[in-house]
Protein backbone atom coordinates (compact mmCIF):
# COMPACT_ATOMS: atom_id res chain seq x y z
CA UNK A 1 0.00 0.00 0.00
CA UNK A 2 1.34 3.40 -1.22
CA UNK A 3 0.01 5.57 1.58
CA UNK A 4 0.97 3.32 4.52
CA UNK A 5 5.15 3.15 3.08
CA UNK A 6 5.04 7.26 2.86
CA UNK A 7 3.78 7.10 6.06
CA UNK A 8 6.52 4.43 7.29
CA UNK A 9 9.41 6.67 5.46
CA UNK A 10 7.92 9.80 7.55
CA UNK A 11 7.92 8.24 10.70
CA UNK A 12 11.56 6.69 10.12
CA UNK A 13 12.43 10.80 8.55
CA UNK A 14 10.73 11.73 12.28
CA UNK A 15 8.21 13.94 10.76
CA UNK A 16 5.52 12.40 13.19
CA UNK A 17 2.56 14.79 12.43
CA UNK A 18 2.99 13.96 8.38
CA UNK A 19 3.10 9.95 9.32
CA UNK A 20 -0.09 10.48 10.77
CA UNK A 21 -1.63 12.34 8.11
CA UNK A 22 -0.30 9.27 5.94
CA UNK A 23 -1.89 6.46 8.22
CA UNK A 24 -5.01 8.65 8.53
CA UNK A 25 -5.69 8.44 4.98
CA UNK A 26 -4.31 5.03 4.77
CA UNK A 27 -7.03 3.92 7.10
CA UNK A 28 -9.60 5.84 5.30
CA UNK A 29 -8.95 3.10 2.26
CA UNK A 30 -8.27 0.24 4.08
CA UNK A 31 -9.52 0.79 7.59
CA UNK A 32 -9.60 -2.69 8.97
CA UNK A 33 -5.66 -3.15 8.35
CA UNK A 34 -4.34 -3.18 12.05
CA UNK A 35 -1.10 -2.47 11.50
CA UNK A 36 -2.08 1.46 10.45
CA UNK A 37 -3.32 1.85 14.33
CA UNK A 38 -0.50 0.47 15.70
CA UNK A 39 1.96 2.78 13.54
CA UNK A 40 -0.07 5.71 14.11
CA UNK A 41 0.15 4.88 17.73
CA UNK A 42 3.92 5.04 17.51
CA UNK A 43 3.52 8.71 16.11
CA UNK A 44 0.81 9.56 19.21
CA UNK A 45 3.16 8.32 21.81
CA UNK A 46 6.38 10.04 20.33
CA UNK A 47 4.43 13.11 20.41
CA UNK A 48 3.11 12.88 23.80
CA UNK A 49 -0.76 11.97 22.47
CA UNK A 50 -1.19 9.53 24.53
CA UNK A 51 -4.96 8.98 24.68
CA UNK A 52 -4.67 8.69 20.94
CA UNK A 53 -2.38 6.34 21.29
CA UNK A 54 -4.35 4.40 23.69
CA UNK A 55 -7.47 4.85 21.10
CA UNK A 56 -5.36 3.63 18.55
CA UNK A 57 -4.13 0.45 20.34
CA UNK A 58 -7.82 -0.36 21.37
CA UNK A 59 -8.92 -0.30 17.60
CA UNK A 60 -6.19 -2.03 16.15
CA UNK A 61 -6.88 -4.64 19.08
CA UNK A 62 -10.42 -5.28 18.06
CA UNK A 63 -9.29 -5.87 14.69
CA UNK A 64 -6.79 -8.80 15.85
CA UNK A 65 -9.75 -11.05 17.24
CA UNK A 66 -9.39 -13.62 17.39
CA UNK A 67 -6.34 -14.07 18.70
CA UNK A 68 -4.25 -16.40 16.88
CA UNK A 69 -0.26 -17.53 16.37
CA UNK A 70 -0.79 -15.54 13.02
CA UNK A 71 -1.54 -12.16 14.70
CA UNK A 72 0.32 -12.69 18.01
CA UNK A 73 3.52 -10.39 17.37
CA UNK A 74 0.93 -7.20 16.36
CA UNK A 75 -0.95 -8.08 19.66
CA UNK A 76 1.76 -7.62 21.75
CA UNK A 77 3.12 -4.74 20.11
CA UNK A 78 -0.74 -2.82 20.67
CA UNK A 79 -0.61 -4.01 24.57
CA UNK A 80 2.80 -2.91 24.77
CA UNK A 81 2.46 0.70 23.42
CA UNK A 82 -1.06 1.10 24.91
CA UNK A 83 0.24 0.38 28.59
CA UNK A 84 3.28 2.37 28.09
CA UNK A 85 0.77 5.18 27.36
CA UNK A 86 -1.20 4.04 30.34
CA UNK A 87 1.90 4.92 32.49
CA UNK A 88 2.48 8.08 30.90
CA UNK A 89 -0.87 8.96 31.98
CA UNK A 90 0.11 7.63 35.63
CA UNK A 91 -2.38 4.88 35.01
CA UNK A 92 -0.14 2.55 36.52
CA UNK A 93 -3.05 -0.37 37.04
CA UNK A 94 -4.29 0.07 33.36
CA UNK A 95 -0.39 0.24 32.12
CA UNK A 96 0.67 -3.04 34.07
CA UNK A 97 0.41 -4.89 31.32
CA UNK A 98 3.14 -2.97 29.42
CA UNK A 99 5.51 -4.15 32.14
CA UNK A 100 4.37 -7.94 32.26
CA UNK A 101 4.33 -7.93 28.62
CA UNK A 102 8.60 -6.95 28.96
CA UNK A 103 9.27 -9.22 31.17
CA UNK A 104 7.15 -12.13 29.12
CA UNK A 105 8.93 -10.96 25.81
CA UNK A 106 12.11 -9.34 26.97
CA UNK A 107 13.64 -11.70 24.82
CA UNK A 108 12.42 -10.96 21.59
CA UNK A 109 14.01 -8.34 19.10
CA UNK A 110 10.62 -6.55 18.24
CA UNK A 111 10.72 -5.07 21.72
CA UNK A 112 14.61 -4.31 22.01
CA UNK A 113 13.82 -2.60 18.23
CA UNK A 114 10.76 -0.40 19.02
CA UNK A 115 11.19 0.24 22.83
Amino acid sequence: MWLKDKANAFYKSGNFPAAINAYSEAMSISPSLPSLYINRASCYIVMNLFEDCITDCTKALSLLNPPVEANRMSRVKALVKRGSAYCQLEEYQKGMVYDCMLHIFSSIEILSEHF
